[in-house]
C-alpha cells in the first residue's frame, strides 16, 4: 500500500513537471510572436531555408531484389528540388 502511494506520487509529480514544461514552451511562442509583431516583422520560417539545402537519400539495399524497384521509385518520387537532391543506391 505504501509503495503504491509513492509510485503514484512520483508519477503525478512527473506529469506535473511535463505539463509545466509544455506551458513554458507555449508561453515562449506567445512572447516570440508578440516581439516580432511589435517590431513589424514576421518570424523567420525554416521552410524557405530547408528547400535550399542539399539532401542525400541513401537506400540501404542488400539482397532485396523484390523491394529494390519500389524503393527506387519511391525515392525518385520525393517532392524536393532536383538540383539539390542526391540519391545513393
Amino acid at each position: 500500500m505504501m509503495v503504491e502511494g509513492i509510485v503514484l506520487a512520483l508519477y503525478f509529480g512527473a506529469l506535473l513537471f511535463i505539463f509545466g514544461y509544455g506551458l513554458s514552451q507555449v508561453w515562449l511562442v506567445i512572447l516570440s510572436n508578440r516581439y516580432f509583431k511589435s517590431r513589424g516583422q514576421e518570424p523567420k520560417s525554416e521552410t524557405k531555408t530547408l528547400a535550399k539545402q542539399k539532401v542525400c537519400v541513401q537506400l540501404p539495399i542488400y539482397n532485396e531484389r523484390y523491394v529494390v524497384e519500389r524503393l527506387i521509385d519511391a525515392a525518385a518520387a520525393l517532392d524536393w528540388p532536383r538540383d539539390v537532391l542526391e540519391i545513393q543506391i
